[in-house]
Protein backbone atom coordinates (compact mmCIF):
# COMPACT_ATOMS: atom_id res chain seq x y z
CA UNK A 1 0.00 0.00 0.00
CA UNK A 2 2.49 2.60 1.01
CA UNK A 3 4.16 1.97 -2.81
CA UNK A 4 0.89 2.32 -4.10
CA UNK A 5 1.09 5.63 -2.16
CA UNK A 6 4.56 6.91 -3.31
CA UNK A 7 3.81 6.20 -6.66
CA UNK A 8 0.62 8.84 -7.02
CA UNK A 9 2.51 11.40 -5.03
CA UNK A 10 5.09 10.74 -7.78
CA UNK A 11 2.46 10.96 -10.56
CA UNK A 12 0.96 13.83 -8.61
CA UNK A 13 4.08 15.77 -7.93
CA UNK A 14 5.07 15.47 -12.29
CA UNK A 15 1.97 17.03 -13.23
CA UNK A 16 2.29 19.94 -11.12
CA UNK A 17 5.77 20.58 -12.25
CA UNK A 18 4.04 20.53 -15.98
CA UNK A 19 1.41 22.43 -14.91
CA UNK A 20 4.00 24.73 -13.34
CA UNK A 21 5.93 24.12 -16.19
CA UNK A 22 3.56 25.70 -18.45
CA UNK A 23 2.23 28.73 -15.94
CA UNK A 24 6.39 29.50 -16.67
CA UNK A 25 5.97 29.29 -20.10
CA UNK A 26 2.17 31.30 -20.73
CA UNK A 27 3.68 34.38 -18.02
CA UNK A 28 6.77 34.75 -20.20
CA UNK A 29 4.74 35.30 -23.53
CA UNK A 30 2.23 37.42 -21.24
CA UNK A 31 5.31 39.39 -20.49
CA UNK A 32 6.52 39.78 -23.84
CA UNK A 33 3.16 40.80 -25.00
CA UNK A 34 2.69 43.48 -22.52
CA UNK A 35 5.93 44.65 -22.54
CA UNK A 36 4.91 45.27 -27.16
CA UNK A 37 1.41 46.78 -26.33
CA UNK A 38 2.99 49.07 -24.39
CA UNK A 39 5.72 50.05 -26.51
CA UNK A 40 3.21 50.62 -29.29
CA UNK A 41 1.22 52.42 -27.12
CA UNK A 42 3.66 54.89 -26.34
CA UNK A 43 4.66 54.95 -29.66
CA UNK A 44 1.28 56.03 -30.48
CA UNK A 45 0.77 58.63 -27.92
CA UNK A 46 3.96 60.27 -29.30
CA UNK A 47 2.61 60.53 -32.69
CA UNK A 48 -0.64 62.24 -31.81
CA UNK A 49 1.42 64.57 -29.43
CA UNK A 50 3.80 65.41 -32.25
CA UNK A 51 1.19 65.82 -34.93
CA UNK A 52 -0.44 68.99 -33.72
CA UNK A 53 2.97 70.10 -34.78
CA UNK A 54 3.31 69.15 -38.37
CA UNK A 55 3.25 72.24 -40.73
CA UNK A 56 1.25 71.99 -43.96
CA UNK A 57 3.10 73.65 -46.76
CA UNK A 58 1.65 75.17 -49.91
CA UNK A 59 2.38 77.70 -52.81
CA UNK A 60 -1.25 78.79 -52.39
CA UNK A 61 -4.79 78.88 -51.20
CA UNK A 62 -7.71 79.52 -52.77
CA UNK A 63 -11.25 79.05 -50.77
CA UNK A 64 -14.20 79.09 -53.03
CA UNK A 65 -17.68 79.78 -51.95
CA UNK A 66 -20.80 77.31 -53.04
CA UNK A 67 -20.92 79.04 -56.69
CA UNK A 68 -17.41 78.22 -56.90
CA UNK A 69 -16.35 81.78 -57.43
CA UNK A 70 -12.73 82.42 -54.93
CA UNK A 71 -13.22 84.24 -52.55
CA UNK A 72 -10.30 84.08 -50.06
CA UNK A 73 -6.79 84.36 -52.41
CA UNK A 74 -3.37 83.37 -50.03
CA UNK A 75 0.06 82.66 -51.52
CA UNK A 76 3.11 84.86 -52.36
CA UNK A 77 2.14 85.32 -55.34
CA UNK A 78 -1.20 85.18 -54.88
CA UNK A 79 -2.84 82.34 -57.20
CA UNK A 80 -4.73 83.44 -60.52
CA UNK A 81 -8.12 83.53 -60.28
CA UNK A 82 -10.91 84.01 -63.25
CA UNK A 83 -13.39 85.71 -60.76
CA UNK A 84 -10.18 88.44 -59.38
CA UNK A 85 -11.09 91.82 -59.94
CA UNK A 86 -7.65 93.28 -58.92
CA UNK A 87 -5.80 91.73 -61.33
CA UNK A 88 -7.67 93.18 -64.30
CA UNK A 89 -7.25 96.67 -64.23
CA UNK A 90 -10.17 97.50 -66.58
CA UNK A 91 -12.16 95.24 -64.32
CA UNK A 92 -11.20 97.44 -61.31
CA UNK A 93 -12.33 100.43 -63.33
CA UNK A 94 -15.74 99.18 -64.13
CA UNK A 95 -16.96 97.65 -61.08
CA UNK A 96 -15.05 99.68 -58.40
CA UNK A 97 -15.32 103.38 -59.65
CA UNK A 98 -18.96 103.50 -58.46
CA UNK A 99 -18.18 103.00 -55.71
CA UNK A 100 -16.23 105.97 -54.90
CA UNK A 101 -15.76 109.68 -55.58
CA UNK A 102 -14.79 111.30 -59.06
CA UNK A 103 -11.56 113.00 -56.98
CA UNK A 104 -10.45 109.14 -55.56
CA UNK A 105 -11.63 107.34 -58.88
CA UNK A 106 -8.66 110.21 -60.59
CA UNK A 107 -6.34 109.38 -57.39
CA UNK A 108 -6.20 105.58 -58.01
CA UNK A 109 -6.14 105.89 -62.29
CA UNK A 110 -3.07 107.82 -61.13
CA UNK A 111 -1.26 105.62 -58.90
CA UNK A 112 -2.00 102.56 -61.12
CA UNK A 113 -1.20 103.98 -64.19
CA UNK A 114 2.36 104.10 -62.67
CA UNK A 115 2.75 100.61 -61.87
CA UNK A 116 2.32 97.00 -64.34
CA UNK A 117 -0.27 94.63 -62.96
CA UNK A 118 0.39 91.46 -64.17
CA UNK A 119 -2.09 88.65 -63.96
CA UNK A 120 -1.68 86.82 -60.67
CA UNK A 121 0.40 89.57 -58.99
CA UNK A 122 -2.33 91.06 -56.25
Amino acid sequence: MEQHTSEALRDRVERLEKRLHFFYVAGGVAAVLLVMLAGTTLQTGNAQSNSSANILRARGLAIVDEQGRERILLGAPIPPAANRVRTDQARVKEIWAKRFSKGVHEMVSRISSRYEWPVGSG
